[in-house]
């Protein structure tokens, strides 16, 4: 027996979160529905506006990541688009896709935690945690950028779409407290305004990487496409690009057979 709170078919008619979906196509963005869906609740007033930059800021970052790379190597191989786009999905881990999920379980386990008043408090305790355990922050930092110009333009449109917004505010703390710490500019990254802007939006850390996954499926798509379409089957690394690090030449041994 299956249960589900999600989806409900009946009487010739389909309802999502208990709303008709032919009356949320016509009156609702994409945005609104993955925040209704992810939490259960209809977003309020500009919430979707925000789910919808957060969409478009992750849904591609060039042919440079892992994933992208993955997603097109398969589709060199003549196989269908759906299985070179899983290909790409697959290298979502813990170091590609994973910070903005590890960030927001961060900063909804210590603002759940805090007094009101309390969020500078907060950034030192939790600098000093990390510090301590020679751990990364994660959300911070960008392996290209000094400064994420996704981050500062989503972190810009969540203040002005919601309010309050203490996650943001834990964020900001932290990147200042980093920043005196490190004695140079490391930034908050866009997993980490994601991780904030989704905690914001009352949306559990656990969808952190489903986010990420529904807006960089779009890229994955197209660089798919693209590969097919633009270059020749079977992409393959240059043996220029190989280092053997095993044994010198070896002879077999003669083996006798027993007599």
């Amino acid at each position: 027996m299956w249960k589900t709170a999600i989806t409900k078919i009946e009487n010739e008619k389909i309802f999502v979160r208990g709303y008709e979906l032919t009356e949320l196509m016509e009156s609702c963005t994409f945005g609104d529905i993955v925040l209704l869906m992810a939490t259960g609740k209809m977003p309020h007033l500009h919430q979707g506006k925000l789910m919808e930059a957060i969409l478009v800021s992750c849904c591609d970052q060039g042919p440079l990541p892992p994933s992208t790379n993955a997603a097109r190597f398969v589709a060199s191989c003549g196989v269908p688009l759906q299985a070179a786009v899983a290909a790409g999905i697959l290298g979502f881990g813990d170091h590609h896709g994973g910070a903005i999920e590890s960030c927001a379980k961060l900063l909804q386990e210590k603002v759940a935690s805090a007094e009101k008043d309390k969020i500078d408090r907060i950034a030192d305790d939790t600098i000093s945690e990390f510090a301590a355990k020679k751990d990364r922050l994660p959300g911070f930092g960008h392996a290209y950028l000094e400064v994420d110009p996704r981050a500062e333009k989503l972190l810009q449109i969540a203040r002005k779409h919601i309010s309050p917004h203490r996650h943001i505010d834990l964020l900001q703390a932290l990147e200042e407290r980093l920043i005196q710490e490190k004695g140079r500019h490391l930034a908050a990254n866009i997993n980490g305004a994601v991780a904030a802007a989704i905690s914001d939006l009352g949306v559990d850390w656990q969808m952190g990487r489903g986010i990420f996954i529904i807006s960089r499926s779009l890229g994955l798509i197209v660089h798919a496409l693209e590969e097919m379409k633009l270059e020749k089957p079977y992409k393959k690394v240059s043996i220029e690009d190989m280092e053997y690090i095993g044994p010198e030449e070896k002879e077999v041994p003669i083996r006798l057979e027993p007599s």
